[in-house]
């Protein structure tokens, strides 16, 4: 197995996770928080894809983010820049109400 191989078969893994993880969850469901300072479902899944995005297409393959160039940023209510990193409690918390549908069609 090349290294290339091992990459893709953990990213199917990954993505087979995360997908079986928000089965079943409606948009209500994602926005629980067990405390107040903690990240809802919804941000911790989005903030996944984001860093998943980033790390692929602007750091490994030097292209556009699919957060822009497809303008899933405008979909999610937020801006281009975002990706969940030093978020305060007040962006945490105001973070939109989303379907687990945006969530998985951003993934893909």
């Amino acid at each position: 197995m090349d290294i290339k191989e091992l990459i893709v078969g953990t990213f199917e893994d990954y993505w087979n996770r995360f997908d079986r993880a928000l089965e079943g969850l409606t948009s209500e469901d994602l926005v629980w928080q067990p405390q107040a300072e903690c990240n809802s479902i919804a941000f911790i899944a989005w903030h996944m894809a984001r860093v998943e995005d980033r790390f692929v297409h602007h750091f490994a393959r030097g292209v556009e983010e699919v957060w822009v160039k497809n303008d899933w940023y405008t979909r999610f209510g937020l801006d281009a820049a975002d990706h969940g990193v030093r978020f305060t409690l007040e962006q945490v918390a105001a973070f939109p109400m989303l379907s687990p549908e945006l969530l998985l069609g951003y993934l893909d």
